[in-house]
Formats: C-alpha cells, structure tokens, sequence
C-alpha cells in the first residue's frame, strides 16, 4: 500500500463507520426513550402507511362501539319505563277485576275508577318524562283520552256505557265517552287492559331483542379493535429485546470506531519517519 499524505483512506473508512453507528445508536435511543419503533415516517415509509390506515379502521370500530353502546343507553331507558307501565296496568287489571263486584256501590266504583285514572295519568306522565339526552322516545303505549260531560272518571267498556250499583239494589247507566289508546280499547275494561299488557310486553321484547344485538355487535367490535390495536402494535411499538441487544452493539461498534479513527488519523505519521 502506497504512503500517501493528501488523502488518508483509512481515516475516511473509519469516519464512515463512526457516522453510521452514530447514527444507529441515535435511533436505538429515539425508540427505546418513545416505546415507538416509527417515530417519523422514514424509519419505515411503508409500515408507517399501513399503521396509519389500521389506525383509521380502529378509530371508526372504537367510534361504532360507543355509538352503540349509546343505543343500549337509550333502548335501555325506554325499556326501564316501560318496566314500570307494565306494573301499573298490572294493577289497573286487578283494579277491573274489582270493579266487577257487583256488590259494590256507587261511591266505592268511582273510588276504583279514580285510581284507574290516575294509572292512565301516570302512563301519560312516563311517556312524556322517558327522554334519553332531551330526544323524544319512539315507544308509546297510550294515545289520548276525555272525561264524560260531568267531568268525572267513568268505566268504559266498548259500548260507551256501564252498569254501576248504587247501592239502591237498581244497576244504574252512566253514559261515557269513549277512551282511546294505542293497540286495545282501552284501559277502562279487562279486555282493554290484557291488550295493552300484551302490548306492553311485545315492546319490552322489542327492545330487549335490541338491546341483546346491540350488546353482541360492541362484543364482537371489541374483538375487532383489540385485534387492530395488536396489529398497529407489532408495526409500529418497540421490541425492547431486539433494540436493547443492537444498542449495545451500536455501542460498541461507535467505541471501536472512534479507536480505529483515532488509529487511522496516526498512519500519516510513517511518512515522517521516512523523511529522516
């Protein structure tokens, strides 16, 4: 090998290689201080795109399972009013059951039939106050109803009038309007009544069936999630094994640099013995 002094070649190698495990070591650090093994998208133009698009697809699933989780919410709401209905026609059954009792005068039948009324009220009442985030429920039960022409609470049982003992031993007509409901004829006859039971629960089932799908659809979207949040995981997060193990040989391949430029920057030195 020629004793040259304008260019010396082994000081450029080692240069070379100083600046490349500089470099490596710098990167080891980036990743084992961030967790992330892509920090920009130069260390990996390619994955950093896939990553990017997975996280998309996570971002839209993990939106999905809160938006269904706010339908369980809402469905829930209704269901859990509708719960409280079904236990008040329960009662408004038993109160027209009661209300047969052909012993009864005419005081204690419009005793029961004021109860029924305050039932139907009420039914009103939930329907108007169930709202989940101020939107309006889209369950009803009841529709409209109207007092006689006396103001007063009456029994209806289809043919716009019933029999009420007055006590005198003589049954007594009292004509009514008809009250009108959703889906039964009403919530002044047993009939009427069973109907709108039967109604009542064919909603709950209605909803509980939404609400078991619902339940399904966030359980498997859970599954997807958790499965694109592993596959950005394996492009992106820092394997500390793998990038502990090529710190320490960055490491050490910096150190041997650095020696052998120290080295290398000493060759010209021959010349000068040469010289003498």
């Amino acid at each position: 090998m020629a004793a040259i002094l304008s260019t010396n070649m082994a000081s450029l190698y080692a240069q070379k290689n100083l600046s490349t495990a500089q470099a490596s070591l710098s990167e080891s650090v980036q990743r084992l201080s961030s967790g992330t093994r892509i920090n920009s998208a130069k260390d990996d133009a390619a994955g950093y795109g896939i990553a990017e698009s997975i996280r998309g697809a996570k971002n839209i699933v993990d939106q999905n399972i809160r938006n269904a989780k706010d339908g369980i919410s809402w469905a829930q709401t209704a269901e859990g009013a509708l719960d409280v209905v079904g236990k008040m026609l329960q009662r408004a059954l038993t109160l027209n059951t009661q209300l047969n009792n052909q012993v009864l005068n005419e005081s204690q039948s419009m005793s029961i039939l004021e109860e029924l009324g305050a039932i139907h009220d009420e039914i009103h009442n939930i329907e108007e106050r169930t709202k989940f985030q101020g939107g309006e429920g889209t369950f009803s039960v009841f529709g409209t109803y109207e007092l006689d022409v006396n103001d007063e609470l009456v029994f209806v049982d289809g043919s716009n009038e019933i029999e009420v003992n007055t006590g005198s031993g003589t049954p007594t007509t009292i004509e009514a309007i008809m009250i009108t409901t959703t889906g039964g004829p009403g919530l002044y006859s047993i009939d009427g009544v069973e109907t709108l039971i039967a109604e009542n629960a064919s909603n709950r089932g209605t909803l509980g069936a939404a609400i078991n799908s619902l339940e399904y659809a966030v359980d498997n979207m859970q599954t997807l999630s958790t499965n694109l949040a592993d596959g950005i995981s394996r492009i992106v997060d820092t394997d500390y094994a793998a990038e502990t193990s090529n710190l320490t040989r960055t490491q050490i391949l910096q150190q041997a640099a650095t020696s052998m430029l120290a080295q290398a920057n000493q060759m010209p030195n021959v010349i000068l013995t040469l010289l003498k």
